[in-house]
């Protein structure tokens, strides 16, 4: 490994300069450059900014200059929006972080870290790690299953009707179905759920549905009442009723919340037809693989488990998927579309699989378990990959089971069967060797969302067994399709060296909560990492509450960097999000439309120590996310770049001198977040920004 006290303290903008053209197809760039100097027209000019002052401190006191007067208390102030991005820095190209480097003035100033933020893991949680790093070596695989191949078909043709029974012909491919107005422009979308803890809860507990599997008992999968498709259903009910149309209840007026650029909130059910995909945690990744691409094809041929809203124009003929489908995933959902669908490019499903790949158009994936998680390994351990239980096992890594499981004592229960579930397929080192090269040919486009959750839905200390940041499921690394392999705690996280520790703590949140991040930014530094490295999220300068952080090294083309990503796969949006929201599979966090909430209420993550996670931001590293489809629709909307402002905290002490008034602060944070993250969730930006015109 390389030795960092070697490396040069490289200065940020000189590590920016060097990376923030990546490059995209020409053409997209032109028509980006359009878009973005159609958007910049009424941009006015800013004076040269000149940068805050700093307070001279002695102890906990600001040092106010002799013959000060006017003297005012100390104001604190917190998120205070000072403008947009764009504005504020109207000769930098603020649509990707590539401008950081650039930035005029230091975005931290003062503070304080205190001292259990750098509390280090306890012995019997380095125990458990070298338990934990034990296990992958030794996962057997067997006999990779084989399936019927899939057969050769065609898809049916489009028409519209134009009066009583007339209709005329009209290509699947064209303009003419497409939908202003409506997510992804009406298209059709798939949705493919995670790890169901339920589907391992319900085997230990030797409920026989649950132990039936795909495709010999494929009535399970199919059939409405099916016990994978009954859980498929009930995964994405709430998150659908909150987006799109509410499939339990159509007529449902209350559903579709949308709040789109320049507009107001509303509620307004969506026209998207619908798939459901169901599969079983119980097997591994390739019968999730191949349920995943079957199901897809008898909807295309026979609308088999399609879901039609009240509102889809009735005088379109038009087969599912005719026109592209856009694929929506959540957690494991993340692994098995790329891999699915480059398998099924492929040929190894039949050429009935090769149909169904040509008809998919992107993929949005929430939270996705793209190179793994830990989580799976903890699992898989006590399932009995590395021997006998040891006390640490028992000590910290049971609790979390407990937790997993949602079954008191199940370390007691066995669950070798683990072994031969997708878990397998989850514990990092597989995701990453076996899948990641599908993962890194995968034939679409893939748009990511990631969470920094102080807490997530697990307790401590599951933070400290996840490679760096985490929602509590996933890591950051992991969900923003970064293949970097990480080997804990031998090589760490992707990360940063920061000029300042105290510079990089976040004050402007409530001291717990700036704590569990800091310690999850000081998770996995790996063996030898200096004091100043901290673990990055989707973007190195930017923490998962929109702190710009003190970048000395962005780790710009070492082994870790923070941007590195499977090619195809596009970070889109980060923030402090609980892995279980976009899902909707946690009741203790539901829409508030599941309650018919009226347009007011916020729609924010699972409340971790006493604070409101309500914060998303842009993690968009390259320019190629702006790019154009032959049909007009954007895969990210130019436009949503102008969404980012500028926020700080801080406090500051007012006094005149000189007879000019000063202001000099005691500490301040920059914060870099999305308009109205308050009100709206990471899902809103998607369904209102990515696959439209």
């Amino acid at each position: 490994m390389s030795n960092f006290n070697a490396w040069p303290r490289i200065g940020a903008c000189f590590a920016i300069a060097a990376s923030s053209a990546l490059p995209f197809d020409s053409a997209h760039a032109q028509i980006l450059n359009k878009e973005t100097i159609q958007l910049n027209t009424n941009i006015v000019r800013q004076p040269k900014i000149e940068c805050p002052e700093a307070a001279v401190m002695n102890g906990e006191q600001a040092v106010i200059p002799a013959g000060a007067t006017e003297v005012e208390a100390p104001v604190t102030v917190y998120d205070e929006d000072l403008g947009a991005l764009s504005v504020l820095y109207p000769d930098l190209d603020t649509s990707t972080d590539g401008f950081y480097g650039s930035l005029p003035c230091d975005a931290s100033i003062g503070g304080t870290l205190p001292t259990v933020a750098m509390q280090e893991p306890s012995q019997a949680e380095k125990d458990a790690e070298d338990y934990l790093k034990d296990v992958e070596p030794r996962i057997n695989f067997n006999e990779p299953p084989k399936f019927d191949e899939l057969e050769d078909f065609q898809v049916g043709a489009c028409s519209i009707t134009i009066s009583g029974t007339q209709s005329r012909a009209v290509p699947c491919e064209s303009g003419e179905f497409l939908m202003s107005g409506q997510p992804f422009e009406g298209r059709d979308i798939i949705f493919v759920h995670g790890l169901a803890t339920k589907h391992l809860k319900d085997w230990v507990s030797n409920h026989q549905a649950a132990q039936r599997g795909w495709p010999e008992m494929a009535q399970e999968f199919l059939d409405p009442n099916g016990y994978f498709r009954k859980y498929a259903t009930d995964y994405w009910s709430d998150h659908l009723r909150e987006n799109l149309w509410d499939i339990k209840s159509p007529g449902n007026v209350n559903a579709g919340y949308q709040w789109p650029h320049g507009g107001s909130p509303a509620y307004v059910p969506k026209k998207n037809r619908l798939l459901l995909v169901a599969w079983s945690t119980n097997q591994t990744l390739e019968y999730a693989q191949n349920a995943l691409i079957t199901q897809i094809k008898l909807a295309m041929q026979s609308d088999k488990n399609v879901l039609t809203p009240p509102g889809y124009p009735k005088n379109f003929k038009r087969p599912f998927c005719s026109n592209g489908c856009v694929l929506v995933t959540h957690s494991t959902g993340g692994l098995i579309v790329p891999t699915a669908l480059t398998r099924a490019s492929r040929g190894n499903f039949g050429p009935g699989g090769q149909v169904v790949a040509k008809h998919m158009q992107l993929q949005v994936a929430y939270a996705g378990a793209i190179s793994g998680s830990r989580l799976a390994t903890i699992a898989v351990a006590a399932g009995g990959a590395a021997g006998p239980a040891s006390q640490a096992v028992d000590g910290v890594l049971c609790p979390i089971l407990e937790k997993f499981y949602e079954t008191p004592g199940v370390c007691n229960l066995d669950t070798s069967f683990t072994l031969n579930t997708v878990l397998r397929d989850l514990v990092p080192v597989v995701a990453q060797n076996l899948w990641g090269p599908l993962v890194n040919d995968s034939p679409i486009p893939t748009v990511t969302v990631a969470g920094g959750h102080p807490v997530g839905n697990y307790p401590p200390p599951t933070p400290f067994f996840h490679a760096g940041l985490d929602d509590g499921v996933v890591s950051m690394n992991s969900a923003c399709g970064n293949p970097t392999k990480v080997v804990v705690p031998v090589t760490g996280a992707s990360g940063i060296r920061v000029s300042s520790l105290i510079k990089a703590f976040d004050m402007g949140t409530q001291a717990p909560r700036g704590i569990a991040i800091f310690k999850a930014q000081r998770g996995h530094r790996g063996v030898g990492m200096p004091n100043d490295y901290l673990a990055g999220g989707c973007v190195p300068y930017l923490s998962p509450t929109g702190m710009v952080m003190p970048v000395e090294n962005d780790m710009d083309g070492t082994f870790w960097n923070t941007r590195q990503r499977y090619k195809n796969h596009y970070s889109f949006i980060q923030g402090t999000i609980d892995h279980s929201h976009p899902g909707g599979g946690d009741q203790s966090n539901t829409w508030p439309s599941t309650m018919t909430g009226n347009l007011s209420v916020p729609r924010r993550y699972l409340p971790s120590l006493g604070v409101d996670n309500d914060e998303e931001m842009s993690a968009i590293t390259n320019a190629g996310i702006f790019r154009k489809f032959s049909d007009g629709t954007w895969l990210v909307k130019p436009v949503f770049a102008t969404l980012m402002h500028e926020y700080h905290s801080g406090r500051y002490i007012k006094f005149r001198i000189f007879k000019k008034t000063r202001k000099i602060w005691i500490w301040r944070r920059k914060y870099h977040k999305l308009l109205n993250h308050e009100n709206l969730s990471e899902a809103h930006y998607v369904y209102e920004y990515v696959g439209r015109r």
